[in-house]
């Protein structure tokens, strides 16, 4: 169950606290677009508590981190561009390590 919203730091985005316990993963049922890993469905644990972003992080949102630590990748005048254009697009092709250090610079 979500709990209320907050931010950690006042520029960060709406966050939202996980708490510990357990879901159920996947589906009984094998729909022709499901993957075949999504099935059976199985209970997994989550076994501590965290916090997520309510809402996936914007291009517009990951602009600035770009610039600051890619400011000579050719993947700063992509975002850019995109930014120009779809700024409230979900960011996409952002690696777990980029997405890592955008989590360290909000720490």
């Amino acid at each position: 169950m979500l709990t209320k919203t907050f931010r950690d730091i006042a520029f960060g985005p709406s966050l939202v606290k996980i708490e510990r316990g357990y879901f159920r993963m996947g589906s009984d049922t094998c729909p022709a677009e499901m993957y075949r890993d999504e099935t059976p469905a199985r209970e997994r644990s989550v076994d501590y508590r965290f916090s997520v972003g309510q809402y996936p992080i914007t291009f517009e949102e990951w602009l600035p981190f770009v610039r600051e630590a890619m400011p000579s990748s050719p993947l700063r005048s992509f975002v850019e561009e995109v930014v120009r254009r779809h700024a409230l697009l979900p960011a996409v092709m952002v690696s777990w390590h980029e997405a890592n250090k955008i989590g360290r610079a909000h720490v």
